[in-house]
């Protein structure tokens, strides 16, 4: 039987959750730190490229820790992502245009107001279609798909690649088989402290498969590494920054 004092409980209303700051940045605002906010899309970070979705950034750098969820504006044949699928459950909300869905390996047109719900595990992609621009709101929980090496993979699929939207190797089997040896990252790591000569490590920015403190811990294996994060990429830094993975590239082999 419990003899002691009875604790106090702070009721919710009593719980006072801080506004969080917006900080205006080079391509929008951003929320600093956890507290609620209130962010026009328009106003926020956005991020485009050629041949890419351009991305609205409503979480900022904080990365929410249940779920996911950005804008994304799909020109016509441009894909959200490569086909892959996740751990966790995902959902599209089609807002305007039109789009073609990729999901297990079948073509499912999309119009506005379409909803889409891939469930865990769901192979998926969407690819802009249509005469004009597609907007799609993009929501994914985040509780097996974070810092997890089951958090989901790229698998090969014809469909997605007559789009150009697949992976033409399954990273699942590769990363399955780097893991079924245990002792291969020990032994790998020994190696490239052994490495002598200059190294250039880049990472994206916003990687939130393999985040950036792994660039970190990788850069510090070597004895002479050179570390640079590149904005607006999310873990495909070619296709995401091309042009500034190629500058950096440059300078790297000019020093």
């Amino acid at each position: 039987m419990f003899a002691g004092p009875i604790p106090r409980m702070r009721s919710p209303a009593s719980v006072s959750v801080p506004e969080a700051p917006l900080e205006r940045t080079e391509h929008g605002l951003v929320p600093e730190g956890e507290g609620w906010f209130v962010l026009n899309a328009r106003d926020s970070r956005w991020y485009a490229g050629p041949g890419r979705s351009a991305f609205c950034d409503l979480e900022g750098d904080q990365n929410f820790s249940q779920l996911g969820i950005n804008i994304n504006v799909l020109d016509p044949g441009v894909p959200m992502a490569m086909y892959h699928w996740e751990a966790d459950q995902e959902d599209f909300l089609v807002l305007a245009g039109e789009a073609l869905l990729i999901i297990e390996g079948e073509e499912r047109p999309l119009r506005q107001w379409d909803f889409v719900h891939c469930p865990a595990k769901a192979k998926h992609t969407i690819v802009g279609a249509g005469a004009g621009p597609c907007v799609v709101l993009a929501v994914g929980a985040r509780v097996l798909s974070v810092d997890n090496p089951d958090w989901g993979g790229y698998t090969v699929d014809e469909v997605a690649l007559r789009h150009d939207a697949g992976v033409r190797r399954d990273t699942v089997r590769m990363l399955r088989a780097v893991f079924s040896d245990r002792d291969l990252l020990a032994r790998t790591a020994d190696d490239l402290r052994a490495v002598k000569l200059p190294v250039l490590v880049v990472w994206a920015a916003g990687d939130r498969v393999m985040p950036p403190e792994h660039g970190h811990r990788l850069a510090a294996l070597f004895a002479d590494a050179r570390h640079f994060e590149i904005e607006d990429t999310y873990t495909l830094v070619p296709l995401d920054q091309p042009a500034e993975l190629a500058r950096r590239l440059r300078d790297f082999a000019g020093r």
